[in-house]
């Protein structure tokens, strides 16, 4: 990998950048297999407001950067449940996914758990989540407009 990785645990303060990159990410990769409700429901889930409240509820938050860029950042829901797992579309394919999950998995299993087990994957991340170790654990599912497939990680 060429690309020089900075990982560190999200702040406050990087609400807004973590609001933005995991907006525009949705609307390019995830937006087009989503009802317009659908749409609507994720965005509000993403914006600023969340992103803050879930720092504040001690969801473990990791950002990944290029230089002074947001590359990446991925969001744990407690204690063990993959929340949010994004990359910038011009950084796929860079190590930048696999080393946040590489962090987050550490910290799942130094807080004493067995590491990250579950996600509800956009079906268009459903491959890279397989070479993260995941398997399917039941078929499509849909919430408030929002498509994903559930998938579970057996302990290594």
């Amino acid at each position: 990998m060429s690309e020089t990785i900075q990982i560190r645990r999200a702040i406050l303060t990087d609400a807004r950048q973590i609001s933005e990159l995991v907006s525009t990410v949705t609307r390019q990769h995830i937006g087009p297999q989503l009802s317009g409700t659908g749409l609507q429901v994720l965005l509000r889930s993403m914006d600023e407001e969340s992103v803050r409240t879930r720092l504040v509820d001690t969801w473990p938050t990791f950002c990944a950067f290029r230089d002074a860029t947001l590359a990446g950042v991925i969001v744990i829901k407690p204690p063990c449940h993959l929340y949010q797992l994004f990359v910038r579309s011009n950084m796929h394919g860079k190590g930048f996914g696999r080393s946040l999950f590489e962090m987050a998995e550490k910290h799942v299993i130094e807080a004493g758990g067995y590491g990250i087990r579950t996600v509800n994957a956009s079906l268009n991340a459903i491959s890279v989540y397989k070479r993260l170790g995941f398997e399917l654990s039941g078929p499509v599912m849909e919430q408030d407009g929002v498509r994903f497939q559930p998938m579970v990680r057996i302990a290594r």
